[in-house]
């Protein structure tokens, strides 16, 4: 956040100042964690991923080894349940509203700029096939239908790129 940016809103029902616990509540440090952020951690994985499979790298097998671990993620954040944005004090009172991600914003930022640079590479379509695949194995009847419209889109957008159909099954290592 930039200085001076708004960390928070309090509603108090006087005119009083911020409750001193609020603001004793918030741990500010020089930058995003992976332990308080684990979307910081998949865009850095995605990051990786997508720079790997620029023109000037060109490194798919790079890229699959970046699916490996984004599958690990996924799968560990598919079987939690999405969290609340809210957050009540013992007697049930609303005390604080925080934005959250839900998994499938977990599952947009993992893949889908590894597919957007991927999805000419039968190695890295590949690979994201066994993931999509891996995932609807792995996870409840509520995350896969996520799952299945994405492999779809990947699959109808590898074509576009000139991959074969008959070349893309999943494979966890990619190489068909």
């Amino acid at each position: 956040m930039p200085a001076g940016s708004p960390v928070v809103a309090v509603h108090t029902q006087g005119d009083g100042p911020p409750d001193r616990a609020v603001l004793a509540g918030l741990s500010l440090g020089e930058g995003r964690s992976l332990y308080q952020d684990p979307a910081f951690g998949i865009r850095q994985l995605a990051d990786i991923a997508s720079q790997a499979l620029s023109p000037a790298v060109n490194q798919p097998t790079t890229a699959v080894q970046v699916i490996d671990r984004l599958e690990e993620i996924l799968l560990y954040l598919g079987r939690r349940p999405d969290r609340s944005p809210y957050c009540a004090d013992q007697a049930g009172a609303v005390r604080l509203i925080e934005p959250v991600r839900d998994w499938d914003s977990y599952l947009d930022l993992a893949f889908s700029e590894i597919i957007r640079y991927g999805c000419g590479s039968p190695q890295v379509v590949r690979r994201l096939l066994a993931s999509y695949l891996a995932l609807q194995r792995g996870l409840g009847a509520e995350r896969r239908a996520a799952v299945c419209s994405r492999q779809a889109a990947l699959r109808e957008e590898s074509a576009g790129q000139g991959v074969s159909p008959a070349i893309l099954r999943p494979d966890s290592m990619g190489l068909g």
